[in-house]
């Protein structure tokens, strides 16, 4: 196996693993299964649209990794990293058969991507691998639907999230200054822990307007990849709220805390990605006009 085969792989395992003890970390509950977002599943996607079935082997170690140590027993881990290694590979293969670009340069590919995810890589893994934990007596029975539900959920999020911000970081990287890009999400992280955490904002709509107007200007003044960064950083700063007891998102019950601030950030994606593709050039004539 070449060297840069290998690398991807071991970077891919690393990642996994990292952000995986992250969204365990944050997660509102301190079970096996969360309905948090889980950033591994992003990353993973992403990885393996990027490199193909190469770097399937990451996906596999980190996995496993993770669940071994966060007392997952070794068959069901290992069990669960082959349903997820599985999973990517029939990302590879749907991605190629519905001719799905990796530049996410239309709509289409978007939201054909986005359709995948929800309607075919998570069901398929959410369903197994919650059987492979009740097989091996890691989860009960009883609560079986629910966390379906929740991995589904924390999944789904996650890669809508991530995999689109790596991909499209990845097709323009030679175009990104890296210390003015990772500045813009410090502001905007910092904006909004203030609005968040420090004034501690109630009104959902007001803080949504006043973190979209944000997101949707750099969106027009900047590029996606900057808007798509800066919707990772709310989720962080959301997260870590929710973690610390302060903040709109922790009011109600974790499903409802849950539901809400999923439903802030999907339109935040959904936006952006509005934004960009469909009224980008069209906002910029007028001005310019």
């Amino acid at each position: 196996m070449k060297k840069n085969i290998i690398f991807p792989i071991i970077i891919l395992s690393i990642l996994y693993y990292l952000f995986g003890e992250l969204s365990f970390f944050l997660a509102p509950n301190d079970k096996i299964v969360t309905i948090s977002i889980f950033f591994p599943e992003g990353i993973a996607l992403a990885f393996a649209i990027i490199y193909g079935y190469r770097v399937v082997a990451g996906i596999f170690i980190g996995q496993l990794i993770l669940s071994l140590l966060n007392q997952v027993d070794l068959l069901p881990s290992f069990e669960i990293a082959i349903i997820n290694s599985l999973e990517a590979i029939l990302a590879i293969y749907l991605v190629e058969e519905f001719n799905i670009s990796k530049k996410l340069e239309t709509l289409k590919d978007v939201f054909k991507l986005f359709g995948l995810i929800i309607f075919i890589l998570q069901p398929f893994s959410a369903i197994i691998s919650n059987i492979v934990l009740i097989v091996y007596f890691q989860t009960s029975e009883s609560n079986l639907m629910f966390n379906i539900l929740a991995w589904w959920f924390g999944n789904v999020i996650a890669q809508l999230l991530i995999a689109p911000f790596i991909l499209v970081f990845y097709n323009k990287i030679k175009h990104i200054k890296l210390y003015k890009f990772l500045s813009y999400g410090l502001i905007y992280g910092v904006y909004m822990y203030i609005l968040i955490i420090y004034l501690q904002i109630t009104n959902y709509y007001f803080l949504f307007v006043m973190s979209i107007s944000v997101v949707s200007f750099i969106t027009l003044k900047k590029d996606i990849v900057y808007a798509l960064f800066l919707n990772i950083i709310l989720s962080l700063v959301i997260l870590y709220s929710i973690y610390i007891h302060s903040g709109l998102f922790v009011y109600s019950a974790i499903i409802t805390n849950t539901i809400n601030y999923s439903i802030f950030i999907l339109l935040h994606i959904i936006i952006v990605w509005f934004l960009s593709i469909k009224f980008k050039n069209k906002i910029i004539k007028i001005f310019e006009g």
